[in-house]
């Protein structure tokens, strides 16, 4: 249940009490995903280190970006990016 106040949306939790406003947690969620596809990319590169070795560090990463660019828009994929970028060198 939401509702709004002062040109802003609130969430209501089930027993009524006011909880952060909806933009909040919109953004906190895309940041959270953007942070998730980066380590998800992190992992499948150290998985794959045997075959790629040191060729292409950045090539797992390239997906993660694209996909928080796709999703979330543009905040979340430059977070993506500066964290693929320190993670991958």
């Amino acid at each position: 249940m939401s509702y709004a106040q002062d040109g802003i949306s609130y969430a209501r939790s089930t027993t009524g009490q006011q909880t952060m406003p909806n933009t909040w947690r919109s953004r906190l969620m895309r940041y959270g995903i953007a942070v998730a596809a980066t380590l998800l990319a992190t992992l499948l590169r150290a998985a794959l280190a045997p075959v790629l070795k040191d060729h292409a560090p950045f090539a797992v990463y390239y997906v993660a970006i694209l996909f928080t660019a796709w999703y979330c828009g543009l905040g979340p994929s430059l977070l993506a990016t500066v964290a693929g970028g320190m993670v991958g060198s």
